[in-house]
Order: structure tokens, then sequence, then C-alpha cells
């Protein structure tokens, strides 16, 4: 009777044991995972500051260049209806326009230092050409 008392007991000490164990392992596991976790959010934490540090020192600069808040409140709305309208298929369009003509106007300022373009505009815009020049018209009638 008491050999069966004491196995008993060792078996439930051994049980108790083995949970104690495992309480200890899985407390252990949630610890490394929430130092895991902490580690990841002032990870975050700093890069969230920094953006926003970063939009500090950008809004600052703004204001200096606007000149007061109520004026960069003003070009950010502008700026807001700027980006809505660029969702608009006609304003792309205009936006395309524009770029080509653009793209137009830089040709011409780059081609206006050489020589061989401003005699072709000379000719082909004003009329003009070489007093030593023989010109020949062709009809073609």
């Amino acid at each position: 009777m008491e050999q069966q008392k004491n196995k008993k007991q060792f078996s439930l000490s051994m049980l108790m044991r083995i949970f104690v164990g495992v309480i200890v392992v899985v407390s252990l596991i949630v610890f490394a995972n929430s130092v895991m976790k902490y580690n990841e959010l002032k990870k975050e934490e700093e890069a969230l500051e920094q953006i926003v540090y970063d939009l500090r020192i950008l809004r600052e600069e703004l204001t200096l260049r606007a000149g007061s808040a109520e004026q960069l409140s003003y070009i950010l709305s502008d700026y807001k209806a700027y980006q809505e309208a660029k969702n608009d298929p006609a304003f792309a369009e205009y936006l395309t326009a524009l770029e080509e003509k653009h793209q137009e106007l830089l040709k011409l300022m780059n081609e206006s230092d050489n020589k061989e373009h401003i005699e072709q505009l000379a000719r082909e815009k004003l009329g003009l050409y070489y007093p030593n020049e023989q010109i020949f018209y062709a009809n073609s009638n």
C-alpha cells in the first residue's frame, strides 16, 4: 500500500515537473517572440519618427518659401486639385500636348545656335538668301 502511494506521488510529481517544464518552455518562446516583436516595433517607431521629422522640416521649408501658413495651405489645396484633375483623361491629353510643345521648344532652343538651322529658317520662313546666291524656281504645273 505504501509502495503504491509512493508510485502515485512519484507519477504526480513527474506530471507536475513535465507540466512546469512545458510552461517554462512556452513562456520562453512567448518571451523571445515578444522581444523580437518589440525590436521590430522600435525600428518602425524610429522610421516613423524620421518621417515626421522630415515632414516637419519640409513644412518649415515650404512655409518659408510660401511666406505664410495661409499661402502654404493655398498651394497645397491647388496641389490636391491638381492630383484629382491628373486622373481626368482630358487633362492627361492636355498635359501630353503641353509636354510635346515643350519638347519642340527645347529642340528649337537647342538648334538656335546651329548655323545651318538659322540659314534654313531664314530661307523657309523669311525668304532670305545670300547676296551672291542664284535662285532657281521650278514651275511644275
